[in-house]
């Protein structure tokens, strides 16, 4: 017989037994679209890590402060101090003066929609804590790192937000600067400052939903001092008095970078211990992540076994029900091993079936999920996706115990005899 008899007879057994291959390709559908789940879950959890968490400046990132400790107070402690200490802790790859973040800054670009969209300009230093996709360092000070996604507007929701960097990589880009004076309770005075021309010589990848990663730029260092005292803000008296405010100085800040998120809370704790009043912000569990990972594990191998299970039933179930087919089989002289075939081909038909819609569903939801989380959950740059590699390996997997099943299907025909069949069915 040939691949196009067994496919028609498959196809003529399965409208002979409508009710119940529906009702296969259902339940399948289902137990087939839990291990899909399961399966993609670590995929997806350790994609956004990859590609977006790993990048984000925020999850390795804090202020660190010397100013308080155990009640005292160190007036004008050194900034560089700070720094330098910060600086030989392990797993630290960067620290700056705090007040060199210029903020009153934005890219001067026709593409840009909002103008009130700043930017941070750190101060480039040798331990440059992104890793660079494009270019070089900073050299000079018209030069600048930006990274590879900036906002034309703010909040960034789709792709249509972004401006391409890739598109500026080794040209002039222009940045203007304000300096903000409070003057009083209702008057504030924007005072628009020269603008620079940066050659954009390196780009990094970043994480464009993440307000904080996707707006740091680096510039030289001397520049980026020169430019704080330009920029800074200014309260006047009459400002303060209006709010019952003073300004404290006193102390120093950095801001530090660690090299990877698993790293920081060590970090955080020894920077504690030495006195240090660093910034709050959130932690990567990752003993807890591995657990969750183990859990969801478990259950993709308590949803493939269902699947196993499933098919079996099928199969026990199909071989009673046809019994006095295979008997008119091997009457008509078919051999064991053909009719074996039939019936692997009916339930070949009806996994595929299965398969196609658990693939099918599964994208739909990828796609209603991910709109979702876009519009009404804040995960800047999360995203449900899927491993084809990993549907290619479920595939091969399942297709393996179907040729157990055939196998087995061929030795449960062997056994069945004729007469036996045919006495029953009498």
């Amino acid at each position: 017989m040939k691949i196009k008899d067994y496919l028609l007879l498959g196809f003529r057994n399965i409208r002979l037994y409508k009710l119940q291959s529906i009702i296969f390709v259902i339940v399948l559908t289902i137990m087939l679209l839990l291990g899909n789940v399961f399966l993609n879950f670590s995929y997806t959890v350790n994609t956004y890590y990859d590609n977006v968490a790993k990048y984000s400046v925020d999850a390795r990132s804090r202020g660190v402060h010397k100013g308080f400790s155990n009640g005292e107070y160190y007036e004008n402690f050194p900034y560089d101090e700070v720094i330098n200490n910060v600086l030989t802790y392990d797993h630290v790859i960067y620290a700056a003066n705090s007040d060199y973040n210029i903020v009153n800054t934005n890219i001067d670009l026709d593409v840009i929609k909002d103008k009130d969209n700043l930017l941070y300009l750190y101060p480039y230093m040798k331990t440059y804590p992104e890793k660079l996709t494009y270019g070089r360092g900073v050299e000079n000070d018209n030069e600048i790192i930006c990274p590879r996604y900036l906002g034309k507007t703010s909040p960034i929701k789709t792709k249509d937000d972004l401006i391409d960097m890739k598109d500026y990589f080794n040209k002039e880009v222009p940045f203007s600067f304000y300096k903000i004076v409070f003057q009083d309770k209702n008057h504030t005075n924007n005072i628009k400052l020269d603008k620079i021309n940066f050659k954009l010589v390196g780009i990094f990848e970043n994480n464009p939903f993440d307000n904080d990663s996707y707006s740091r730029c680096y510039i030289d260092s001397n520049l980026a001092e020169k430019l704080y005292e330009e920029t800074k803000i200014v309260y006047t008296e009459e400002y303060l008095k209006a709010f019952n405010m003073e300004i404290c100085y006193g102390g120093a800040a950095a801001d530090f970078i660690v090299d990877t998120p698993e790293n920081f809370k060590e970090v955080y704790k020894k920077l504690e211990e030495d006195g240090y009043d660093v910034g709050n912000g959130y932690f990567i569990d990752y003993n807890w992540a591995n657990a969750m990972f183990n859990f969801v594990y478990l259950l993709f191998f308590i949803a493939f076994i269902l699947i196993i299970f499933t098919i079996g039933i099928y199969t026990s179930i199909n071989l009673k029900k046809r019994k006095t087919d295979i008997a008119l089989y091997k009457t008509f002289g078919y051999k064991n091993k053909d009719i074996g075939r039939i019936l692997f081909m009916q339930l070949l038909i009806l996994f595929l079936i299965s398969f196609i819609l658990n693939i099918i569903i599964s994208l739909v939801g990828i796609v209603i999920g991910n709109n979702i989380i876009s519009y009404y959950i804040e995960l800047g740059g999360f995203y449900l996706t899927i491993s084809f590699i990993r549907e290619v390996l479920y595939f091969i997997v399942i297709m393996i115990v179907m040729y157990v099943v055939f196998k087995e299907t061929c030795n449960s025909v062997n056994r069945l005899q004729i007469r036996n069949i045919l006495k029953n069915d009498l």
